[in-house]
């Protein structure tokens, strides 16, 4: 976070409600809040490793990792949130990534020819 965003997020917890800032809350504290404002427990989703959540959807952890799923890093290492990675997997972005793959291998493709034909070399 930037010392810019940081102010910001000051002066709208200084200027928010009360029942603002309980929400802002909850929401930090990964709790869910009922219609009526009482905290139900809080329902905090597990880090998994890539294998657990290839299991789960049914597609390897090298196919996970080539399409770049969003994770955290924890300690070093990279965890990911099943519900994160659903989310990415339906959105626009996901959708557009399989055709960025090909046309990158195409290009390397291209690059590799060349090379062996000696075309395109620098001279």
């Amino acid at each position: 976070m930037t010392a810019p965003q940081l102010e910001e997020l000051i002066k709208a917890a200084l200027l928010a409600s009360p029942e603002q800032k309980a929400a802002a809350l909850c929401v930090l504290q990964g709790t869910v809040e009922k219609k009526g404002g009482i905290n139900q427990e809080k329902a905090r989703e597990p880090y998994m490793t890539l294998r657990q959540v290839g299991k789960i959807i049914g597609v390897s952890p090298c196919t996970l990792w080539r399409w770049r799923i969003p994770g955290q890093d924890l300690g070093g290492r990279t965890r990911y949130r099943l519900s994160e990675v659903l989310t990415y997997l339906e959105s626009e972005q996901f959708k557009r990534h399989p055709a960025a793959l090909r046309a990158e291998r195409k290009r390397s493709r291209m690059a590799d020819q060349r090379k062996i034909t000696g075309e395109g070399g620098t001279r």
